[in-house]
């Protein structure tokens, strides 16, 4: 109960701004001695920090107080194939140190996992954070996630099966650990930051070398029965085709994920078309956002293939959001991943056209569809506010 108590007095201080004892026992219906003792408790470990004294009509003027944003710390990890984003954040959700590297996960997970540890203690050290004022990690991961274990259960990205992320940076940092797919993580991020803010209701959907989606409604993401609800990215689209990494044919993702998109750019390019518009080496050799870049400028000035690889991507898009959208009617659809935050609005048309036309009952929905607000950080925002809840909440 004790303990129920200050994580109701926290959550109530963050979300007030600025309060006072005599607030908080309106707010929380706690007795005025129990808010004294707790309040006191907060002011000692730091984690309140008075401003002013209140109005009073008579008496004692109340001190009013603030949480401090910085009497605590939580990192978060973006763990991706390719890249790994690391960020100390405090408890006003403002990422104040970051680091990038690559992840090279051939490594193997223990190697990569030991790698990061090690990382992690080092821009601590360099920003002279004690760890004793860090209250925990939260790991994103690309892949199918058992939240509740900690543990990667699957990923075609990693190549990765079974692998106990939570026991083992836990054991290497020696900090309560949180883990969950980066679908979902982007998801919280966007919800509660992001364009899903003030919001009952909300699909994301991730684009980016793969294609992942989450909803949320009422606060709760969804996990599924067995923590595989919306994989769309392994959504059937079409009958035959291209191996899709997950071994099947017909996915979505081998069509319209950011991965597919860039290889069949890059297939027909031709020595005289890049120099066309100005591209130096082959579009495989840059970065998947820097190609993606790339290939939205060329639509823009009208190159055939950039446009019919973007409209066929859209279409699919499109079709697969509209069926989803039938099952579980959200208020918003936010777009999220490097392909939609480089999409000048050309993907976003061909999606919404698609959408327009497959979805059911479409003169009786409100529902729109938005780029995300957060970028790249909602990742790391929404991984930050999973450890927040077991502070707050």
């Amino acid at each position: 109960m004790r303990e129920w108590n200050r994580k109701l007095v926290l959550q109530q201080i963050r979300s007030s701004g600025e309060t006072s004892q005599i607030k908080l026992v309106k707010k929380t219906k706690l007795s005025a001695g129990t808010i004294v003792n707790i309040t006191k408790e907060l002011y000692k470990e730091n984690f309140i920090r008075y401003t002013k004294k209140g109005a009073s009509l008579r008496g004692r003027k109340p001190e009013n107080f603030t949480l401090n944003p910085n009497a605590r710390y939580v990192i978060s990890v973006a763990l991706f194939a390719l890249e790994t984003r690391i960020a100390i954040i405090n408890l006003n959700e403002e990422i104040l140190h970051k680091i990038a590297y690559p992840t090279k996960s051939r490594q193997g997970a223990k190697a990569v996992l030991k790698i990061l540890a090690a990382r992690v203690e080092k821009l601590l050290q360099q920003h002279s954070i004690p760890k004793n004022k860090v209250h925990s990690i939260a790991i994103a991961m690309e892949g199918s996630v058992d939240a509740e274990e900690g543990t990667l259960k699957i990923s075609s990205h990693f190549g990765w099966n079974n692998v106990p992320v939570k026991d083992i940076l836990a054991t290497l940092l020696g900090l309560k650990t949180f883990v969950e797919s980066e679908n979902r993580a982007m998801a919280i991020g966007e919800y509660w930051f992001g364009a899903g803010k003030n919001t009952n209701s909300m699909l994301c959907v991730d684009i980016d070398s793969g294609i992942g989606a989450a909803f949320i409604k009422n606060g709760e993401v969804h996990h599924g029965a067995h923590n595989l609800e919306a994989e769309l990215g392994h959504s059937l689209v079409f009958t035959n085709g291209e191996i899709c990494r997950c071994g099947r044919k017909g996915c979505l993702e081998v069509v319209s994920s950011g991965s597919a998109m860039i290889k069949k750019v890059a297939s027909s390019m031709t020595s005289e078309r890049a120099k066309k518009y100005g591209i130096t080496k082959k579009l495989s050799s840059f970065s998947e956002r820097e190609a993606m870049r790339i290939i939205f400028q060329m639509a823009q000035q009208d190159d055939t293939v950039a446009k019919m690889v973007l409209k066929e991507a859209g279409y699919y898009l499109g079709l697969s959001i509209a069926n989803m959208i039938t099952y579980i009617d959200p208020e918003i659809i936010v777009l999220a991943g490097y392909v939609a935050e480089e999409d000048p609005g050309i993907l976003l048309n061909f999606i919404q056209e698609t959408y327009n036309q497959k979805v059911f009952l479409p003169d009786l929905r409100k529902t729109q569809i938005v780029k995300s607000i957060l970028g790249e950080n909602s990742v790391l925002i929404g991984g930050a506010e999973i450890s927040y809840r077991d502070i707050f909440e």
